[in-house]
């Protein structure tokens, strides 16, 4: 039944690239507020939309996806699109030496890419195999939701984190450890009241908010809060991860995590939902505790290369 909306991915794919080629020419001009709106519209639209298209079950997320890339992509593009005079035509010296020079990325950047995918949509796969098309509605809908404020906020965090690294490195400066572990707390204390009214009040919210069908769906929002949690304190930081001197980093984390959610979901899929969504969230906090620590470490790394630059 999902064979026709196959036809989509290609789509998928062309306003992904679009949007993250638009994003990062942004970035190059310090565009900060169009970066913002962009991925502003970007959370807001993708979690309107597959709310809207709610009635449609699991091919409601589906719908919701596209329309909302289509939406934040044209945005984004016409923004970018104001800065094309400032592009010079490179020479084909400078072309070849930059493949030298960062040949490691797309190495090790595409099959990490792979990866991240293939384990960012695993929770949606076990759950519509093994416990049917409405739990996995459910799921989408309340995971939607909860990241919806994170949305707003981590990904123009991630390049403005982006941003301040390289020019801490370029500039000499030393404390790019320190400023990733201050980033990560104040996350945490930013995200911690939208936790507690979940924790507390998920289900009258969702029942209030959705009407008393959609009430089990603040049961499930109290326990994927947690994971929700600690995933918008350190993604944002993982845009570290993605500079050639510590790509490396990023891609274990991403292949280690893609093993083990597997093994996780698979193995804890022949017990109750509730059970499952206590193991993914037990996952997520130690995965992405151990993703904080590869940051910390890459970011270790870069202060020492800074160091040797100054010396």
């Amino acid at each position: 039944s999902i064979r026709p909306w196959l036809y989509c991915i290609p789509l998928s794919i062309i306003l992904i690239g679009t949007f993250n080629v638009s994003n990062y020419y942004l970035l190059r001009q310090k565009s900060f507020k169009n970066m913002s709106n962009a991925k502003m519209l970007q959370g807001i639209s993708l979690s309107s939309l597959q709310v809207s298209f709610a009635f449609f079950k699991s091919l409601g997320l589906i719908l919701g996806l596209v329309f909302g890339q289509i939406i934040s992509s044209l945005f984004i593009f016409s923004k970018a699109k104001k800065y094309w005079n400032k592009i010079e035509t490179p020479s084909i010296d400078r072309i070849k030496d930059n493949l030298k020079n960062y040949k490691v990325m797309p190495i090790y950047s595409a099959p990490g890419a792979l990866a991240d995918s293939l384990s960012q949509q695993s929770p949606v796969f076990f759950i519509s195999h093994f416990f049917g098309e409405l739990f996995t509605g459910l799921f989408g809908l309340t995971s939607r939701i909860l990241r919806l404020p994170s949305s707003l906020i981590s990904a123009s965090v991630s390049q403005v984190v982006y941003k301040k690294i390289i020019d801490d490195m370029n500039e000499g400066k030393k404390d790019i450890t320190k400023f990733v572990f201050k980033t990560f707390v104040l996350l945490q204390v930013i995200y911690l009241p939208f936790v507690l009214l979940i924790w507390f009040y998920g289900e009258d919210i969702f029942g209030l908010v959705f009407g008393t069908e959609w009430k089990e769906s603040g049961s499930v929002a109290k326990i994927i809060i947690i994971a929700v949690s600690i995933q918008f304190s350190v993604s944002p930081l993982s845009s570290i991860l993605g500079l050639k001197e510590v790509i490396k980093l990023g891609v274990i984390w991403q292949f280690t995590y893609l093993i083990t959610i597997t093994i996780t979901l698979f193995y804890f899929s022949k017990f109750k939902l509730n059970i499952f969504l206590w193991a993914y969230v037990i996952h997520e906090c130690i995965l992405y505790l151990f993703y904080l620590v590869l940051i910390l470490k890459g970011a270790r790394k870069l202060e020492g290369i800074t160091k040797k630059c100054v010396a």
